[in-house]
């Protein structure tokens, strides 16, 4: 099993706020820059972005609510490339009952550092299987969850590559992966 964990590897780097790409990401970003300077709190209200406003990116975006820390998480709002992508990520599911340990691992790290230090975080994951790159670039904003308060994330995720459009696509390596795995058990 060792020999085909070497041919599998996961990685995800902070990139620059100034790389956040594609177009819409980056408008996304300065909408919560402005909003940020003025809300009391230093995060702004979800509603004063006017995600409305910006169709295109409410498909890449997920809203996840925080009401009792990181082990409540729950999506708000999945936009409807990322529930192509993956149809476990649906309106109301908390994020422990979707990913697997080591994924939702990796989720609280990036949640965690946004939350402590209130600020957006731009990522870069990147999943590797013998020829095939799988890779997403995440930004994630803090935001206040609404007046009463709470905090909210939204956490806007472009794939890679662009012909990924369907779940079956990103599980196909995976699939691949268990199979050998399997297999040399």
């Amino acid at each position: 099993m060792a020999f085909f964990d070497r041919l599998w590897t996961s990685t995800w780097h902070s990139l620059s706020l100034d790389a956040v790409e594609p177009a819409d990401a980056a408008r996304l970003l300065l909408a919560w820059t402005r909003a940020a300077k003025e809300a009391p709190s230093g995060l702004p209200l979800v509603a004063a972005l006017n995600l409305q406003d910006t169709p295109r990116l409410l498909t890449n975006i997920a809203l996840v609510d925080l009401p009792g820390g990181l082990d409540t998480a729950s999506y708000r709002y999945v936009g409807p490339r990322l529930t192509r992508l993956y149809r476990k990520a649906e309106k109301g599911r908390r994020l422990t009952d979707i990913y697997d340990r080591k994924v939702f691992a990796e989720i609280a790290s990036a949640f965690t550092t946004v939350l402590r230090t209130r600020e957006p975080l731009f990522t870069w994951r990147n999943f590797t299987f013998l020829n095939h790159d799988l890779g997403y670039r995440r930004l994630i904003l803090p935001c206040a969850a609404g007046p009463a308060g709470g905090v909210a994330l939204i956490v806007c995720i472009h794939p890679s590559r662009s012909d990924l459009t369907e779940e079956a696509q990103w599980a196909e390596a995976a699939d691949r992966y268990r199979a050998a795995v399997t297999a040399d058990a």
